[in-house]
């Protein structure tokens, strides 16, 4: 049989529903607007895939060391030497030192990680003289301009946006596609494997619905997987957390609301439980310990004062850590409450592996632990995604994993890019005379056939907020332009005018209006919330009036402002000449709030308030800060 037989049109497929091509053109019309997308974020997702290999080919020159007869400085010196060496820098965390055999002939550089005014500069120094032997910006490293590229296209909020309705699309396009590649007649040739013997178009489409189907379920994995870092998708889940209630700590990802990830979870994690899982040889934690819930902060922007804390402990720690089993990399850092309570902890990219410890170096006393196992079952599970995400779970089988979606996606989109190639001269962008021709004759579609269409319109909406607007904004294009303008709406082979649009349309005009993130509230009083002089963040502040009455509350932005907003949310909050009482409570934050802050009777936060001026709330020290 030739190709042009096998790929005449079944004409007993007239009567299939859902209209063959409609499913084609919204098929078309997602590959169009994501193909460029998903190529981009395949080839830079395949470089970030080998992080590892790739930094260490590229750190090669700082790992071979040739060891020296002499003893190496200590590592307070290396981290003076490197700090001195970045103008206003202050010290923010060292990778601690690898720990070298008697065999082995070569050593390798400290990494020091110093900040500049607010942004993280990796510097290496070497051990055997403590001179700085290089030093760059993190955000400027390859492996880190990779990822921006492929989180935000270099464009920074809008970017990001760009991604996640690019990866929203991306399902839709997956979904169409299994509805155009589900065959008639069961057969095994050009469904479950391509024709390679065949050319032409019979090769090509082979090659694309074939390839699209056994990839699809890896590819939507990936992009439920990567959603979490996204800004307006990971912000969604955030809120839907706190409505749930299932939010226990700051999450441990970071979804592009921060300017560097690294710096974040240098400064920024703190534990949660106390445990003794991943220490060898540590006699049990305290009674005191093991009641610890949420220490500390969500975010640390800034590195420690250098005269609140003694530099040389640092020599202490790495010894320490040496006896704990933990992946590389191991950051060390340093107090932010003029303590002697230092932070060791695992940055490993296999995030199950993680973990953190706060150690009193002064006493050698452990003051709490942090595993994954002791994170909520949510974070956990994101936890495992990301890592698979990543390529990073289960090694370099993970990697080939992962490798095999991305190539699938760059082959997809090129034959998809093909098969219009071929026939773009005179169609346009109309579906095949072979689509049309598989079409319904009848426009009319039954109720409870509309009804299942508006379903899953309105699903797919409500866990994906950016597509469900977007949408929104093609189906009013569709009905106010393209179906009207004649030409244009033969070009696009807008032939068939189906009812579902204005029945997708409002449904997505009911969920757009509920399940994006909410629009903040300005124009309230405004304040800052510190504790210990450290500005908190991911905390709710409540102010109540002279008689206890409860009157509206402030959420903390990540640098501890807040603006006020009435107790229904529905406007700004102004509070007029008075005195206050202020409770506060975590929304995520790792804090351990004191049980009097959390009562309006008992609160020690009381404000005699004068109309214009701003609030300024403080609290003690609370554990963890």
């Amino acid at each position: 049989m030739s190709d042009i037989e096998s790929e005449k049109p079944d004409r007993s497929r007239s009567g299939d529903w859902p209209d063959y091509a409609a499913v084609w053109r919204w098929h078309f019309y997602a590959g169009v607007f994501c193909i460029p997308f998903v190529i981009v974020l395949s080839i830079t997702g395949t470089i970030y895939l080998f992080r590892p290999q790739i930094e260490t080919w590229q750190e090669r020159d700082y790992d071979r060391l040739a060891i020296s007869s002499s003893a190496p400085k200590l590592l307070s010196e290396q981290i003076v030497s490197a700090v001195t060496s970045v103008p206003e820098g202050k010290f923010l965390a060292v990778e601690r030192p690898a720990i070298a055999s008697s065999s082995e002939q070569f050593t390798s550089a400290t990494r020091v990680l110093v900040d500049q005014r607010g942004q993280p500069i990796r510097v290496y120094v070497d051990p055997r003289d403590g001179k700085v032997m290089a030093s760059i910006a993190e955000n400027d490293r390859f492996i880190r301009v990779v990822r921006r590229i492929h989180g935000e296209l270099l464009l920074g909020k809008r970017g990001s946006y760009l991604v996640e309705i690019a990866a929203s699309w991306t399902i839709v396009m997956i979904v169409t596609g299994l509805v155009l590649w589900l065959p008639k007649r069961f057969r095994t040739a050009g469904v479950l494997y391509p024709r390679l013997n065949r050319q032409g178009k019979v090769f090509w489409k082979d090659l694309h619905s074939v390839g699209g189907f056994w990839a699809s379920g890896l590819i939507v994995f990936l992009i439920a997987t990567g959603l979490p870092w996204s800004l307006f998708w990971g912000d969604y889940f955030k809120s839907i957390r706190m409505w749930t209630g299932t939010t226990q700590t700051a999450e441990h990802w970071d979804n592009g609301s921060s300017n560097d990830e690294h710096a974040n979870h240098v400064m920024a994690d703190k534990p949660s439980v106390s445990t003794q899982r991943g220490l060898k040889g540590q006699t049990p934690f305290s009674t005191e310990a093991k009641k610890l819930k949420s220490t500390g902060p969500s975010w640390r922007k800034s590195a420690p004062d250098p005269s609140t804390y003694d530099l040389s402990l640092v020599n202490h720690l790495a010894k320490y850590s040496e006896s704990l089993d933990f992946l590389p990399p191991v950051l060390l850092s340093p107090p932010s409450d003029a303590s002697t309570v230092w932070t060791v902890k695992s940055d490993t990219a296999n995030r199950p592996y993680q973990q953190t410890i706060h150690y009193d170096v002064s006493k050698q006393h452990v003051v709490d632990h942090e595993t994954f196992a002791d994170r909520h079952w949510v974070d956990q599970v994101v936890g495992q995604g990301i890592a698979l995400h990543e390529g990073q779970r289960f090694g370099f089988v993970n990697q080939l994993i992962a490798l095999l979606a991305t190539v699938t996606l760059v082959m997809l989109s090129c034959s998809g890019i093909v098969l219009w190639w071929r026939r773009r001269d005179s169609m346009g962008l109309s579906p095949p005379a072979m689509v049309v021709a598989q079409s319904t004759a009848s426009e009319r579609l039954s109720r409870p056939r509309v009804v299942l269409m508006a379903s899953m319109v309105f699903l797919l909406a409500t866990y994906l907020p950016l597509f469900g607007l977007s949408l929104v904004v093609v189906l009013i294009l569709d009905w106010l332009i393209f179906s009207r303008v004649e030409p244009l709406s033969i070009w696009l082979g807008r032939r068939f005018r189906l009812p579902i649009s204005a029945i997708m349309l409002t449904a997505l005009l009911m969920v757009s209006g509920c399940s994006g993130s909410p629009e903040p509230i300005s124009g309230g009083t405004k304040g800052t919330l510190s504790s210990g002089g450290v500005l908190l963040s991911e905390m709710q502040v409540n102010v109540f009036d002279s008689t206890n009455q409860l009157v509206g509350h402030g959420y903390l932005t990540s640098d501890g402002s807040f603006e006020l907003i009435n107790q229904e949310q529905s406007g700004p909050l102004t509070l007029p000449n008075g005195t206050y009482r202020f409770t506060v409570e975590s929304v995520g934050a790792e804090v351990e709030i004191p049980k009097e802050f959390t009562d309006a009777a008992t609160t020690p936060i009381v404000v005699e308030h004068l109309s214009g001026s701003d609030l300024v709330l403080e609290m003690p020290r609370m554990k963890g800060i």
